[in-house]
């Protein structure tokens, strides 16, 4: 055998390898159905929302291995399908947006091309989530409670090794690699002269072409891979939805290179990786936040500035204060609401949440130190004490006394957990209980207090690293009968409908509550709702004369965080004046 038929046969052998390697690439990941299986529900809901689908690989459930989709609210049943990347999952979550909603779901089920299996039955736990009631064998009704309400499954990792299981694509593969390296064969045998030649040339010049070849071949991946369709409509680093692929168009030809430009800026390939390492390059080794809403502390804690308040860490500094007459708009609305609802024989409480950093200092970064001792909170409280007949409830207090038994919020998010909320209930029915005696908060032996860790809150997912940071939750599971239930109203009567909660126990002897608020009292809500009739919780901070008069509540709770007391100076509607 000479040796340039030697030289063939290996330059042959190297040509079938990569022949087959990449014809088996290309199988699997385009002429064969990538998309193993798809989760598919059908959906009912009152509000659009953002949902996702969680699957657990081994590593835990985290956003990386998630499949989002949108839901727009519907009278009617719609079907969503999410299409699972993958077959080896053990287990699933889904979690159904960020509002507080009413949900009608049907079956959920896992459909391949040659097999469909109902998995309803396997959701068997759940979060944020109040009523979960199979009305029918078909139908779940669902009203969920908190911004993270979630279903999930143990370990159904035998369905997926049954449901779906791909054709061998080895034999094709093989058939196809021969064939061409046949021609292959005859083609260099043609050409050997020149091939020789070209060769000789690469061989001399091997460092420059080495190069070359790589350099074109990151080239050629990172082009096409901006063509590979994606299914990924929401940023899960970004909590946002990306920018769509604009439709050429005739009549929209002067706006759509700017649109494709927007929407090219949001897909680009290795858009998330390079946003990944861009925030945990300046988070863990710069330790300086690249979102300027967050701050990053001591020890992993991070803080809120406040995006409706963004001179929040200002505040706490004592740089921002609020003007004498600041104060006096502030103290005459609240005058207003009391003398206004006292008029109608209901009584007025409000209370004020505290920002995470005023009750935990210790923890934000060393450059950031008081300027002034007092804050806006304190001219607040100090002036409604010594001007007013407004009883201001300040949790503050009650949350440094007891901060050393256990934490009182999260590090990584800016809510306080469940046992600060318990504090924050206990005072607020230590004061309702002035004047209804019988008021009495629920004592903490009566719960079942467990811990758990988990992923990180709100801030670390702004900070695009929710998987980066762990966080520890405590958990209050009632040993008590609950009689609060979940009651339907004419949502359309009441601002901020995707957030109103509403609860009933049927026992006409309590009185009935109407309570304005923010986030921080998603966590009261099920404890305060068991001492009314009737509850309704509403997301916003302007009262309602038409409302209160509607629903007729024998109190009226107004709860404020911290960096939102500004919002105290919009005047009042002209029903209370």
């Amino acid at each position: 055998m000479t040796r340039g038929y030697k030289y063939n046969i290996i330059l042959c052998l190297f040509f079938f390898v990569l022949c087959f390697i990449s014809i088996f690439y290309v199988y699997n990941n385009f002429v064969s159905d990538n998309i193993k299986v798809n989760l598919i529900i059908e959906i009912k809901t009152e509000t659009d929302d953002a949902y996702q689908v969680f699957y657990d690989t081994g590593k835990g459930f985290n956003e990386t291995e998630s499949v989002p989709q949108l839901v727009t609210k519907s009278p009617e049943f719609q079907r969503i399908e999410f299409p699972l990347p993958v077959t080896n999952i053990n287990s699933l979550r889904l979690d159904f947006g960020s509002k507080i909603t009413q949900i009608q779901m049907n079956e959920i089920y896992l459909q391949s091309k040659t097999n469909i299996i109902n998995i309803t039955s396997k959701f068997d736990s759940k979060n944020d989530i109040g009523q979960y009631i199979i009305q029918d064998q078909k139908t779940t009704e669902i009203n969920t409670i908190g911004n993270d309400a979630f279903i999930y499954t143990k370990n159904i990792s035998d369905i997926f090794q049954n449901i779906n299981k791909q054709p061998n694509y080895y034999f094709d593969c093989l058939f196809i690699s021969i064939f061409l390296t046949i021609v292959f064969f005859f083609f260099i045998k043609v050409n050997t002269v020149k091939i020789k030649e070209f060769t000789n040339y690469i061989i001399k010049n091997i460092k420059p072409s080495i190069t070359i070849a790589f350099f074109i071949l990151i080239l050629f991946i990172l082009f096409f891979s901006n063509f590979i369709p994606k299914n990924q409509v929401i940023s899960n680093i970004e909590n946002r939805i990306l920018t769509s692929k604009p439709k050429f168009d005739i009549h929209n030809i002067n706006i759509f290179p700017n649109e494709f430009e927007k929407y090219f800026n949001d897909n680009f390939a290795l858009r998330n990786q390079l946003l990944k390492i861009n925030n945990y390059t300046k988070v863990k080794f710069l330790h300086i936040s690249p979102n300027p809403l967050v701050v990053v502390g001591k020890n992993d804690w991070l803080f809120y500035t406040g995006n409706k308040a963004p001179e929040s860490m200002d505040d706490y500094k004592g740089v921002v204060r609020f003007s004498d007459d600041e104060l006096w708009t502030i103290k005459n609305n609240l005058e207003e609401r009391k003398e206004w609802l006292n008029q109608k024989g209901i009584t007025y409480l409000f209370c004020i949440a505290p920002n995470k950093q005023t009750i935990y200092p210790e923890y934000l970064p060393s450059n950031i130190k008081k300027i002034n001792i007092e804050t806006r909170m304190d001219q607040l409280v100090d002036f409604l004490n010594q001007y007013s007949n407004i009883d201001v409830l300040d949790l503050r207090k009650v949350l440094i006394e007891n901060k050393g038994k256990d934490m009182l919020y999260f590090k990584t998010d800016t809510h306080w957990n469940e046992y600060g909320a318990y504090l924050g209930y206990q005072e607020i029915l230590k004061r309702l209980s002035n004047i209804y005696p019988n008021m009495q908060p629920i004592q903490i032996s009566t719960f079942t207090l467990t811990k758990s860790n988990g992923s990180g809150g709100d801030l670390a997912n702004m900070l695009v690293m929710k998987n980066q940071f762990n966080d520890d939750y405590i958990h209050l599971s009632p040993q008590y009968k609950t009689f609060a239930k979940d009651i339907k109203v004419k949502t359309n009567l009441y601002p901020n409908p995707e957030s109103l909660v509403t609860k009933q126990t049927n026992d006409l002897s309590l009185p009935n509550l109407l309570m304005f608020r923010d986030s921080f009292s998603t966590s009261l809500i099920p404890l305060l709702s068991e001492h009314f009739n009737k509850s309704i919780y509403i997301w916003d901070h302007k009262l309602d004369a038409k409302i209160i008069e509607m629903d007729k509540p024998n109190i009226v709770i107004e709860e404020i965080v911290e960096r939102l007391i500004p919002s105290l100076l919009i005047p009042n509607l002209n029903e209370f004046k």
